[in-house]
């Protein structure tokens, strides 16, 4: 429950706090990385008490050029892929750097989100979510056995509003995930 410690699910989490933020569970050490344009990166959430949310947020450690943009949004998941979208967040800066908030007001219900972000151009760098998580190889499993582990899923995407349901044109496991962050409610 939003703003509670008190666990409504024994072991699984203490509860989502109004205005602190939230990462994915399987993320590596931090780190710091970029994407590729034309590309949607999906980072799997798992939410496991219903929580409110009003931002959605990256960071920045190095600026895109002049106008430069970003865009988040939250998408359901069936199985191991991102299906419909919840809602688009629109459009952040990323030509400066910090965090770039999108304002959002959602209720999620216990489950798998995929967060979405994507970038209209530039070499901008991001917290990132490094490959040395194990836990992140059970969630999106490995091309081959190695000691580096994908930690989301790009696929193929023009950047502009998101469609309803997720890209999944040119899907695939991809090592460096976007740190994406939920603010809770």
């Amino acid at each position: 429950m939003s703003g509670s410690f008190a666990p409504s699910i024994p072991g699984s989490h203490p509860g989502f706090v109004a205005g602190r933020y939230y990462i994915n569970h399987y993320g590596g050490a931090p780190t710091t990385g970029t994407i590729n344009t034309g590309s949607v990166y999906y980072v799997f959430y798992y939410i496991p008490v219903t929580a409110s949310f009003d931002r959605l947020c990256v960071n920045v450690t190095t600026a895109a050029s002049a106008g430069n943009t970003g865009r988040l949004a939250i998408y359901n998941l069936s199985g191991n892929t991102p299906t419909s979208l919840i809602v688009d967040a629109g459009d952040v800066a990323i030509d400066s750097t910090g965090s770039k908030e999108a304002t959002i007001s959602v209720t999620l219900s216990p489950g798998w989100y995929a967060l979405a972000f994507m970038q209209s151009g530039g070499s901008a760098v991001f917290n990132a979510s490094g490959t040395s998580a194990s836990v992140a190889g059970y969630v999106f499993g490995t091309t081959s056995v190695s000691t580096s582990f994908n930690t989301c899923l790009r696929a193929t995407l023009s950047y502009g509003a998101y469609p309803s349901t997720a890209s999944t044109s040119s899907i695939a496991v991809a090592t460096t995930a976007p740190t994406i962050w939920l603010r809770a409610s």
